[in-house]
This record gives C-alpha cells, sequence and structure tokens, in this order.
C-alpha cells in the first residue's frame, strides 16, 4: 500500500474507534521498518482527533482578533454543540490525513497540540511507499 493509503486506513481506523487495529501488522500492512513510525503517526492524530476544539485552534483564534468578548464568547458556545465538535474533528481528521492537505490541518488542530503535529509530520518524513 502507498503512503497515502495507510494514512487514509489510519484515518479510517481512529473513526472507527479502532486505531489499536494500527498494533497488528495483519491489519496494518506496512513494511516493517517503518511501522513504528505509523503507529506514532496513529497515537498523535488519536490524540489530535479525540481532543480536537476548534476554539482552541490558531485558525478561531485569527476569526476572533478585534471582536467582542460577546462575540467571541456566543461564537465558542455556538462551535460547542455536539454536531458542530464532531464536524470540526471529521474535517480535522480528513486533512490530517490526506498528504495534500496534512500542511492545512496546521491550523486547526489545537494550538496545545502543535508539537504532535510536529511529531506526526516528521514520522510520516521517514515513511515511503511499499
Amino acid at each position: 500500500m502507498s503512503k497515502e493509503q495507510l494514512l487514509r486506513l489510519i484515518g479510517s481506523l481512529i473513526r472507527a474507534a479502532d486505531g489499536d487495529l494500527v498494533n497488528k501488522r495483519s491489519c496494518f500492512p506496512c513494511p516493517p521498518d517503518q511501522h513504528e513510525y505509523y503507529k506514532a503517526v496513529r497515537d498523535c492524530f488519536q490524540t489530535m482527533y479525540c481532543e480536537a476544539d476548534y476554539t482552541k485552534s490558531n485558525a478561531f483564534k485569527k476569526e476572533i482578533v478585534g471582536k467582542s468578548d460577546s462575540f467571541i464568547e456566543m461564537k465558542a458556545k455556538m462551535l460547542s454543540a455536539p454536531t458542530k465538535r464532531q464536524a470540526h474533528q471529521d474535517k480535522l481528521l480528513t486533512q490530517l490525513c490526506d498528504l495534500n492537505e496534512i500542511d492545512n490541518a496546521s491550523n486547526y488542530i489545537n494550538v496545545e497540540h502543535e508539537p504532535l503535529f510536529t511529531k506526526a509530520v516528521q514520522n510520516l518524513a521517514r515513511c515511503n511507499d511499499a
């Protein structure tokens, strides 16, 4: 499988709450020497996905520059609705698992997850197509 396909598989497994299947070589057909890198990517993506909160992202911070406190509070409350939160999580995971979009994902991750994002990108750089 190609790196792109393996990345999409990681996303599908995380979305189905089966990210631990990446640990099983029979379920995750990557080159043996790259398995640890993909597991590290999975760990980073899983944390970023599960804890994703648009109000903690750089995109939100840019969006609220110069806005009133009441506007910021109202916007944050709207974005904390379960459907909005899930939509953000899904969009983020889709971006993380697409090599053409992964750089854009850095704007939508929680600011505190920037080290995880960097770690995931560094591990992906060590992976090649099988």
